[in-house]
């Protein structure tokens, strides 16, 4: 393969197969051939350092590798953006052409009225095209295709605690990623199918399209996550590998119209986007079809994808019993290519067990902001707390910003969240610290429960399984937590509405 060419994931296995069906969306069918023709449809000049913005689609898939082709700059945003976050990132981070969903037409006439992008238009997934405001220049369509320079593709962080800042993944590094652990099209891939529920904008949602697309694995789009839609998807699509957050298991297990048959067709469900609490993939090794195997991942845009795995074999030890199920409670070891180091504040190593900060390092990770030299090597700060235990298994402890501080002890409120989510009346709970006189920080548990309880009953059940001075001092119940579109949960918006009282 030719270095560097994100075009090339696509255009090699069309070779190879083109006739093949490689993409589904709410009743079209496209083969690699036809995916490549629509890719091929959009005139260069309309993609250069392109800004996209919509849900997932066909059109949306095509408009990736059509970025591709051209060469350019790729930018995927978040379509829950409001459109003061979107003038910020535009502020920040330039763009060309910015191409939105027509649900997201107010913010398209801002950008455009305020001249942050050189073209806007509006994608009409219907006529599978672009209408474009009439601040831009009207996009052509092309008959020749000439694959050009190598294209850099731009994310942007989650903003669970700040504004979403751009990370740029290089695409030489990003197709050396795909290619490097990705088989070509063969007749095992031929008869899977991949459901994507993950939006384009995360990394698991942009990495798993070009790995299933690259493989010749079918992939069936779901425009976003609902519980319902995602188990009928799995049935009538036969689907045969997915991708699921710790939320969206929970909403998948708590469905009513959840059946062991109806995903009885699922080969690997692999999980990731933030703590997996062990009680839940406990739950979910008992109620998923025994012949279902679960892949656990760890990564960040920062790096690329993902940077350790728990296996297959280490969930299926824990389901019949051969290994301590403390195992569900890591992310499993680093991935080929990768190390990750436990430094302490001096940025010196840890020792196996002690609890720091989680840096990775690896060939593929792109320059950041947070890259510091040491040992040699060139580190990413991940952001995360974590220790590696004696088998170099990494296990988490919480987001470094989230540490509560308590009378001098620092606190992990991953520990608590996961304690209060053993509790079978707790579907989903977020941990946070709130200032107080006496103690520096108090801690506050934000819970959404399946039915009434007391905070009496929770404090009990918490001083069964915590330290003391871990027991959370207030509970505060809720329809809902705020949440980010892959369903992690915005703590400082629940820090801002304790301190609004």
């Amino acid at each position: 393969m030719t270095e560097g060419r994100l075009w090339d994931l696509l255009s090699i296995p069309a070779q190879m197969d083109p006739s093949r069906e490689i993409l589904r969306y709410e009743g079209r069918s496209w083969t690699y051939e036809g995916l490549m023709a629509a890719s091929a449809r959009f005139e260069p000049a309309l993609l250069q350092a392109t800004s996209i913005m919509d849900v997932n689609t066909d059109l949306t898939v095509a408009l990736v590798y059509a970025s591709f082709l051209a060469g350019s700059e790729l930018a995927l945003l978040n379509f829950r953006l409001r459109v003061e976050e979107v003038e910020k990132i535009f502020e920040r981070h330039a763009t060309g052409a910015f191409l939105a969903g027509v649900r997201y037409e107010d913010i398209a006439r801002r950008v455009a009225r305020d001249r942050l992008a050189s073209s806007v238009g509006l994608l009409d997934t219907a006529r599978f095209g672009i209408d474009t405001l009439e601040e831009a220049e009207t996009p052509a369509m092309r008959e020749e295709t000439t694959v050009k320079s190598v294209a850099d593709v731009v994310l942007f962080t989650s903003g669970t605690s700040s504004s979403p800042k751009p990370v740029v993944i290089g695409g030489t590094s990003l197709v050396a990623y795909v290619a490097g652990t990705t088989p070509l099209p063969s007749a095992e891939t031929a008869n899977q199918a991949t459901l994507l529920t993950m939006p384009l904008f995360h990394v698991a949602g942009l990495v798993g399209l070009l790995r299933s697309v690259f493989m010749g694995r079918r992939v069936v789009i779901h425009p976003q996550f609902e519980a319902e839609t995602w188990l009928a998807g799995v049935e009538e699509e036969e689907i045969t590998h997915t991708f699921v957050v710790p939320t969206m298991l929970r909403r998948i297990l708590d469905s009513k119209g959840y059946s062991q048959s109806r995903v009885a067709s699922l080969e690997v469900l692999s999980y990731g986007g933030g703590p997996m609490p062990p009680s839940l993939i406990e739950e979910a090794l008992d109620r998923f079809p025994g012949s279902v195997r679960f892949v656990g991942t760890y990564g960040l845009t920062e790096a690329g994808g993902t940077v350790c795995v728990l296996s297959p074999e280490d969930h299926d030890d824990a389901r019949h019993g051969e290994a301590a199920l403390s195992r569900l409670h890591s992310v499993g070891l680093p991935v080929h290519g990768i190390r990750v180091a436990i430094l302490g504040g001096d940025r010196n190593e840890l020792e196996p067990g002690d609890v720091g900060e989680v840096y990775v390092a690896g060939a593929r990770l792109p320059p950041a902001d947070e890259c510091v030299s040491g040992l040699g090597r060139r580190w990413v700060r991940t952001g995360d707390l974590g220790h590696l235990d004696r088998d170099g298994y990494l296990h988490l402890h919480g987001r470094v910003d989230d540490v509560i501080i308590r009378g001098g002890e620092n606190i992990s409120p991953l520990e608590i969240e996961r304690v209060l989510l053993a509790h079978p009346t707790v579907r989903q709970v977020a941990v946070v610290g709130t200032p107080d006189e006496t103690w520096g920080e108090r801690i506050v548990a934000f819970l959404v429960v399946r039915e009434p309880i007391s905070s009496a009953v929770l404090v009990d059940h918490c001083r069964e399984r915590l330290a003391t001075f871990k027991v959370p001092d207030a509970f505060h119940f809720a329809d809902r937590l705020p949440m980010t579109s892959t369903s992690k949960v915005m703590k400082h918006r629940l820090r801002h509405r304790l301190s609004k009282g």
